[in-house]
């Protein structure tokens, strides 16, 4: 039961992050399943893609998210 509800809210955290092109830190920290300090930190330091547009806000393509996710793994010599 409670994996069911896990994997609805999982399963409804992805759609509504699909049907947007850029997202939020708190949100790419989900994604990530990191801490949004440190996906503010790897931000800062230039290790993860990301935009200020408005010099505050701090977005995160999902695309590019996703292409970072693999290009970490086969760095670190995974499959993929």
């Amino acid at each position: 039961m409670l994996l069911c509800i896990f994997a609805a809210k999982f399963f409804k955290m992805i759609s509504n992050m699909a049907e947007k092109k850029y997202i939020d830190t708190k949100s790419a920290a989900e994604y990530l399943n990191m801490s949004e300090r440190y996906v503010q930190r790897l931000a800062r330091k230039g290790n993860i893609p990301s935009y200020r547009p408005s010099g505050k806000i701090l977005l995160f393509s999902i695309e590019e998210l996703d292409k970072w996710i693999v290009s970490s793994i086969v760095k670190k010599g995974g499959n993929v």
